[in-house]
């Protein structure tokens, strides 16, 4: 049976993920947020079906949310509004139906904040622990608490995982933007300032005991992990 999927943020991350999903289409029936008539038209051409509107597209946003079997929010990690209208439509969704799930990329950011030790080692199976130490007011923080409270107080019905890629990098795979934000604005600033800048943040990050720095992982990663193992990471 095909899950419906429905994508916010179809850029240099999104649309790598979009390109990952396309390639089993026999599994999926996915849908994408779309702004422009251009790209409305690309995306049926994929066999994807356009739903137009934006961010701010509270009822819009809100109506697929509540409809679909899969919600991926990759367009930013810090646009509150669509955030909202994603658990509006989660709240509302049919309760003899099974939960949705609903994957939203923050980002590493939010340990970038110096108020714990760097020996500190962050393991995304301690939940207790990114709690204790992550500030309020660290980057993306605010959305994720936002999401994280409409879970704890069981209003949404939903199953829900919070990525936190760092920095990603690499040749994107979607049918638009190919290009990252940040590894060109970097590239400018090495060559403004005449030597390379050191980008990385020494904070460990720990899986199932691995550690890795901080430091900008290939674009395919993600990706993938959102193709293969969607419920796994809920």
């Amino acid at each position: 049976m095909t899950k419906s999927v429905f994508i916010l943020g179809t850029g240099f991350i999104g649309g790598s993920v979009l390109a990952a999903l396309l390639d089993q289409k026999d599994r999926y029936e996915i849908s994408a947020l779309c702004r422009d008539d251009k790209k409305a038209k690309k995306l049926e051409e994929l066999g994807v079906r356009p739903v137009m509107g934006e961010l701010a597209s509270d009822d819009v946003i809100s109506k697929e949310a509540e409809q679909n079997d899969i919600i991926m929010h990759i367009a930013t990690a810090d646009d509150l509004p669509s955030v909202k209208s994603i658990l509006k439509g989660l709240e509302k969704r049919d309760k003899s139906k099974p939960r949705a799930i609903y994957i939203h990329t923050s980002g590493t950011g939010v340990l970038t904040v110096p108020t714990h030790p760097d020996e500190v080692c962050f393991n995304d199976k301690d939940q207790a622990k990114f709690d204790t130490l992550i500030p309020d007011h660290a980057p993306h923080r605010e959305i994720d608490l936002t999401i994280k409270h409409a879970v704890e107080e069981k209003r949404i019905h939903a199953k829900v995982s919070i990525i936190l890629p760092p920095c990603i990098y690499g040749l994107g795979t979607g049918p638009f933007n190919r290009r990252s934000i940040q590894i060109p604005g970097w590239a400018k600033e090495a060559v403004r300032e005449g030597h390379v800048i050191n980008q990385c943040v020494p904070i460990r990050l720990s899986q199932a005991g691995r550690a890795a720095d901080r430091c900008p992982v290939h674009l395919q990663r993600p990706a993938k992990l959102l193709e293969q193992h969607p419920r796994e990471q809920l």
